[in-house]
Parts: C-alpha cells; structure tokens; sequence
C-alpha cells in the first residue's frame, strides 16, 4: 500500500521567504479570482509570502504617514485596486500562516489599517476606505443599503 504525504500548509512551513509557484500560493491563500488574477499578473513565475506582504504594504516611506506605498496597485492589469488589496489583506489576516509569517503580516497589517491613501510607484493615488478588519464585501457601494431620505421642512 501506497501514502502520499500531504502537501504542507502554509502554517506548517511558516517560511517567510520560501520560493513558491505563483499557482500553488493563490490556491493554499484562497483567494477569490480578481485577487488571483491580480498577484498573477504582478507576480509571473515564483514568490514567497514576505514579497506578497511587501507588494501590499511597502517598507519605504512616503510623504504622509496617512499614506501608505502599494506596489501591486500600479500594476497594469484592468481593475486592480482597493478592492483587491483589501480583499488580499483580509485573506492574510484570516489565515494561519505561522508564527513568524503572522508576526510580520502583523506588522504590516497595522500600517495599512492607519492609512487613507494607497500609493502606487508611479505616484497615482488611491483613497482607501477606513480598513479595520472590516469585511471586503461592506466596501462595494452597490452593497450599501440606501437610507430614505427625510424632508424635514416647514410645516405649512
């Protein structure tokens, strides 16, 4: 009788810097597709989990501290925006990806959570919504629930 060992998650390894194809790592992330498509485009053959988190929440410093540099928003691909940042964000959060690859997320997380603007590299801004481990499907405007305006005028 034959075993095969399973693949190891991403907790299990908790290796911030492990090579990954960029297939395999969308698919243990579960991201939903414009996600996916997103880090495909922006990622071609291989990437480990530190150049993910740097592609969302850069090291380097901007202007304002109410900005953050974003990478992957200046990608060329059609459509890719907060949305899809928040959206990776949010898989990130949600998942165990291991004591170390957690603690950086973490890190990150937070300077991403004290933004407003998102900031590509070829300096296109982007106004980020207040990002508080708030769920990605909220920030869709069609979503919102309208309130019926009142006409509060004077009595005749």
């Amino acid at each position: 009788m034959q075993t095969t060992n399973p693949t190891p998650t991403l907790s299990q390894l908790d290796d911030l810097d492990r090579k990954w194809p960029v297939d395999e790592l969308v698919d243990l992330l579960r991201l939903t597709p414009c996600p996916k498509k997103a880090v495909k485009s922006y990622f071609p053959n291989e990437l480990s989990i530190r150049e993910l988190i740097l592609s969302l929440v850069s090291d380097e410093q901007t202007p304002s501290s109410r900005n953050v540099l974003c990478p992957i928003s200046g990608c060329k691909t059609r459509n890719i925006g907060r949305t899809v940042v928040l959206a990776i964000a949010e898989r990130l959060t949600h998942l165990n990806l291991g004591e170390q690859c957690n603690a950086y997320w973490e890190v990150r997380n937070r300077k991403l959570q004290a933004a407003r603007i998102l900031v590509a590299p070829d300096g296109r801004e982007k106004v980020l919504f207040a990002y508080r481990n708030i769920s990605v499907k909220r920030l869709h405007w069609s979503k919102i629930k309208k309130q019926p305006v009142e006409f509060r005028g004077h009595d005749t």
